[in-house]
């Protein structure tokens, strides 16, 4: 898959997402509760380079609340990079609250985000 065809694909699920979640906000219902997961788990395979997050639980307290953009990512870390410097974040027991590019935000645990990215990817949703 061609990067602009990945791009156009993450924003519509994005944009899926969002109506759901205004669906619900509105006092309505969501039809199909198991299309919210699937949209998540989308949402979590694709790139995670680029995005500002902000860790909102860790096991360092010295990390909580930092906040930055995610400039590389392996298999059980994140660097970040924040103040003028980088710091690598473990994925593992911890919580980021990610800033999508539609805007909206989004909390994921680390532990979700386990693999490589692209593993992550090649091994599809279903493995997960």
């Amino acid at each position: 898959m061609l990067p602009e065809e990945r791009e156009k694909k993450v924003s519509e699920l994005r944009a899926e997402l969002t109506t759901i979640r205004t669906q619900v906000k509105s006092g309505g219902t969501v039809d199909n509760p198991a299309r919210v997961r699937e949209l998540r788990r989308a949402i979590l395979a694709h790139e995670w380079i680029g995005l500002e997050i902000t860790i909102k639980q860790s096991p360092d307290p010295k990390l909580n609340g930092l906040s930055g953009l995610v400039r590389d990512e392996t298999r059980n870390t994140l660097v970040v990079e924040t103040q003028g410097r980088t710091r690598r974040i473990a994925k593992p027991n911890t919580v980021f609250i990610a800033k999508l590019p539609t805007g909206e935000t989004m909390t994921v645990e680390g532990s979700m985000l386990k693999h490589r990215p692209e593993d992550r990817i090649k091994k599809g949703l279903s493995r997960w």
